[in-house]
Parts: structure tokens; C-alpha cells; sequence
């Protein structure tokens, strides 16, 4: 009888052992399918016409869902074209190569240009947000290329990686962007958020040239932009974020934990400026800052009141006067001489799709 006893506990035990580590896996697993669901809500956009709503204003049932798998951002659109702020344009298109998807972008020619700036948008914005930055460098006399990275506006596909594969696009365009340039003057790249992002990694590890950079509102670590996300659903950012992180890169074949501007800055070999608007958070403000500080030279952070992303639809002016003043500073292209003329752009364009 004590025999079958001990038999029956030693049975009971393993029953219960058995039992915990089923409700462990379980539980692990659903952990793996949140994470999984957040780094695809945050990687692939959703449809055009879906709503983006504030989580407070979410019905019961959707926040639950925005919860447990992410609030996934529609596919940005240009609902606004040049003709808007009274600018003439004509569409420039790259076509898709492997894969590398078709872009779509507008170029805004100006008479007698002083240079030519390239203009980045960020995740999940599109060319058409960029458009009072455009109007800014245009007063600048500057030509501007105005582009939609890929899964945005007019260019093709559906996924991001936040800047990774967008410093590829960024190479494109800068290399089409010989075609525009006006001869002696300056090329200026600008981007914000993610597309600061792009510009440094093309700039620093894909040795595209250029004169100057503006790198507005940049976020510091890849790390620190899912948290920020995750934590907008009211999940718990540690460690949702980072799996998420893992899963993201992992999906799109991408080092993940490599895209970190703040490391990535130090590698940057051309004057730049670093912009964020002053009402923006703590740590959007914080994570502008250590990429400034990284820079070489460490150029002091410039930050212009307001709180818009870009700035200067909130305090165009005192945006304005800091670029103005950092393409002031810039040095003559080389091989071009400080006193030689600029000469414009040839009136006759490439041909380009329409």
C-alpha cells in the first residue's frame, strides 16, 4: 500500500509538473503571437481609408485589439499636390529594379537655383507632408526633389523598415538627382524621423555625396522607436518591444538592432544640423539631441518653438532662419569656386515617365 501511494504522489506530481510547463508554453506562445502582431502592425500599412484614431477614442472591442496586436497606421496618401502652395512641378519617376520598388517623386524647378535639396518624409507620411519644408528651401532658391519613400504616397510597396531600406531609396534618388543638379551648386539632403534616419545610414554606409545634411526630429535607436509605439497601445513596452524588434528584422531581412542613428551620426562625414520643434516630448527631444552630439563636431541641437513634425508648420520663420542660416555656412561644392556663378538647371528636363 506504501508502495502505490508514493507510485500515486510521484504520478500527481508529474501531472502537475506537466501541467505547468503546458500553461508556460502556452503562455509564451501567446506572448510570441503579440509580439509578432505588434512588429507586423508597425511594419505594414494598413488600408488607405482605414482611420488612425487616438486609443481613448477607440470603441471597447478595438482598443482590446489595438492592445493585443498593435494599431497599424493607414497607407499614407498625397492628398495635396504642388499646385497647393502655388509651386510648379512636374512628377519624376524611378523605375522598380530587383528589389528595389518604383518611386514616385515631384521636382520643383526655381529660377537661377543656388543648389538642389533632396526632401525625405517619415513614417507614415508621404511627399505631400513635406511639401511647406519644399515651399521653405524653394525660397532658399533652391531646386527641390521631393520624394515618396517606398509604401508611401505614389512609390510602390507595402511594408517599412523604418529607414533601413529607405537609405537604399535615398541612393537612388540622389544618384537621379545629378539630372536636376544645377551645375556648381549645392546639394542639400534633408530628412525627418525615419527619413533622418535613411539619409545618415545613405550618407555614412552607402557613400552618397552631398554638401550639407538637415536631419529633423531623428529618433537615437531603432529600440527606442518600438518602445515608444508599443507603449502607445497600452501594452507594456519591455519586453513586447524588443521581440517585436527581433520579429521585424527578422521578417524583412534586416539588421534590426544595427539601425541606431545615434551610432550611425558618428559616421557622417559632411556638415549637418540637427532641428526638432521645442514642444515635442522629453525623449523625442532628448533622442534629437544625442544624435546632434554624436555628429563630429557636435553641433548644438536646434530647436524651433512649436511642436509640428516638421516644425515649420507650426513657426515657419524660425525654422526658416535656421536653415537658412546652415546652408549660409556651407562650403562651395568641390571642385567649384566660391566666386563662380551658379549656373541654372537646363530648362530641358530628362525625359520621365508621366
Amino acid at each position: 500500500m506504501r508502495l502505490l501511494r508514493r507510485g500515486e504522489e510521484k504520478t500527481s506530481t508529474l501531472r502537475r509538473v506537466g501541467c505547468t510547463v503546458q500553461l508556460v508554453a502556452a503562455i509564451l506562445g501567446v506572448g510570441l503571437v503579440i509580439t509578432l502582431l505588434h512588429a507586423r502592425s508597425l511594419m505594414r500599412y494598413g488600408p488607405t481609408d482605414q482611420p488612425a484614431l487616438p486609443l481613448d477614442q477607440l470603441a471597447t472591442l478595438r482598443r482590446i485589439g489595438v492592445f493585443l496586436g498593435g494599431q497599424q497606421l493607414p497607407r499614407p496618401v498625397n492628398r495635396r499636390e504642388p499646385a497647393s502652395l502655388e509651386l510648379l512641378s512636374r512628377r519624376v519617376e524611378l523605375p522598380g529594379d530587383g528589389p528595389n520598388p518604383r518611386l514616385d517623386a515631384w521636382f520643383l524647378q526655381v529660377e537661377q537655383p543656388e543648389g538642389l535639396a533632396l526632401v525625405f518624409h517619415d513614417y507614415g507620411q508621404s511627399k505631400a507632408d513635406m511639401l511647406e519644408v519644399a515651399a521653405s528651401f524653394h525660397d532658399l532658391r533652391y531646386a527641390v526633389l521631393l520624394t515618396d519613400l517606398r509604401a508611401s504616397g505614389d512609390s510602390e510597396g507595402l511594408v517599412t523598415s523604418f529607414g533601413w531600406f529607405e537609405a537604399d531609396d535615398v541612393a537612388r534618388v540622389a544618384l537621379r538627382a545629378n539630372d536636376f543638379r544645377p551645375a556648381g551648386g549645392r546639394m542639400v539632403l534633408y530628412g525627418l524621423g525615419t527619413g533622418a534616419a535613411a539619409v545618415m545610414r545613405a550618407v555614412a554606409d552607402l557613400g552618397v555625396a552631398a554638401d550639407g545634411v538637415v536631419l529633423e526630429a531623428p529618433y537615437a535607436d531603432l529600440r527606442d522607436f518600438f518602445s515608444a509605439r508599443v507603449a502607445r497601445t497600452g501594452m507594456i513596452a519591455w519586453p513586447v518591444s524588443r521581440v517585436s524588434l527581433f520579429w521585424a528584422g527578422n521578417s524583412l531581412e534586416f539588421p534590426a538592432a544595427e539601425l541606431v542613428p545615434q551610432v550611425i551620426a558618428t559616421r557622417v562625414k559632411v556638415p549637418a544640423v540637427v532641428v526638432a520643434g521645442g514642444e515635442l516630448t522629453e525623449d523625442d527631444l532628448e533622442a534629437a539631441r544625442a544624435v546632434a552630439q554624436a555628429l563630429p563636431g557636435s553641433p548644438t541641437l536646434q530647436v524651433v518653438p512649436g511642436a509640428g513634425k516638421p516644425a515649420v508648420l507650426r513657426q515657419g520663420e524660425a525654422w526658416f532662419e535656421v536653415i537658412n542660416a546652415f546652408v549660409g555656412r556651407l562650403p562651395p561644392p568641390a571642385g567649384a569656386s566660391a566666386a563662380a556663378p551658379v549656373q541654372a538647371a537646363p530648362q530641358t528636363l530628362p525625359d520621365m515617365p508621366e
